[in-house]
């Protein structure tokens, strides 16, 4: 992870980045994601760990079987609410 963010370039992508990682790594990783949105650069964090995702994200789109059946700003989301959009509950 290191290497592509010493390159420094203007959006990035986490693809369970937090799988396997001990909790002062998460929070170094949380504080790295928070410091480069702060700079502007765009992020897409993608887990399936919902209390990163509410804690961390601006916005929320939970997708089910390939199409997104909810955004959710991340001042607005909750785990609950998050859980039902991902098993399948119907679109807001």
């Amino acid at each position: 992870m290191a290497n592509g963010c010493a390159v420094m370039p203007t959006f990035l992508i986490f693809d369970e980045p937090t799988k396997g990682v001990d909790v002062k790594a998460k929070t170094d990783l949380f504080m790295l994601i928070d410091g480069l949105a702060r700079e502007g650069k765009g992020v897409i964090y993608a887990s399936g760990e919902f209390a990163e995702l509410v804690g961390l994200c601006d916005r929320i789109c939970v997708l089910w079987d390939g199409r997104i059946v909810a955004e959710i700003p991340g001042a607005e989301a909750r785990e609950e609410t998050l859980l039902y959009y991902s098993t399948g509950g119907a679109a807001a």
